[in-house]
């Protein structure tokens, strides 16, 4: 697969404010390491600091890749909520 480029969004998280960014992650997630997706949203905190609530970050305890219908459906409230709040 190779490195990254220089361009690679993720080596510019100063780019991303004022970009309002909801992140769901499953605790035992097989193809996407929570680890990651933490440590994305930790690069980006710094540069959020007058909006904090412009950043979301959900981590549902316990299950893996497949959500359960109960985690599924609380995947889809939390994230129109989140739409409903940042889209008006």
């Amino acid at each position: 697969m190779g490195t990254p480029r220089a361009e690679s969004p993720h080596r510019h998280p100063e780019r991303f404010f004022p970009v309002a960014i909801l992140s769901q992650a499953a605790e035992n997630d097989e193809y996407v390491p929570t680890s990651g997706i933490r440590a994305f949203h930790d690069l980006l905190m710094p540069h959020h600091t007058t909006d904090p609530a412009r950043l979301g970050y959900v981590e549902y305890p316990g299950v893996g890749h497949f959500l359960s219908p109960e985690f599924n459906d609380q995947t889809i409230r939390r994230t129109v909520a989140w739409f409903r709040r940042r889209l008006v």
